[in-house]
């Protein structure tokens, strides 16, 4: 049983990190999240979006990109089936 948060995220660290997929992350709330969970080694991300406004995004809350592969797609329906052939296929956990 974990006491405090601490504890989960060293529990979290110690299983290693886990590839995962952001499809739309346009958000700044979102884009932290990613980018506090890749700093602490919690997880690989991949961006499904359009790379543009992901990149905009970016811009201007001082995030850095470097490293992080961003698949292009403006289409929320393709950008979603993506990420689930990605799971099929065990690039990407569910």
């Amino acid at each position: 049983m974990f006491r405090n948060f601490d504890e989960i995220v060293g529990a979290a660290k110690k299983s290693g990190s886990s590839r995962i997929c952001i499809v739309f992350p346009e958000d700044r709330d979102i884009l932290r999240t990613v980018f506090d969970g890749m700093s602490q080694g919690l997880i690989e991300q991949l961006l499904i979006g359009s790379r543009r406004k992901i990149e905009q995004l970016a811009q201007r809350e001082d995030f850095s990109l470097e490293g992080i592969p961003i698949l292009d797609e403006g289409d929320p329906k393709n950008a979603s089936e993506k990420s689930v052939k990605m799971v099929r296929r065990g690039i990407l956990r569910p």
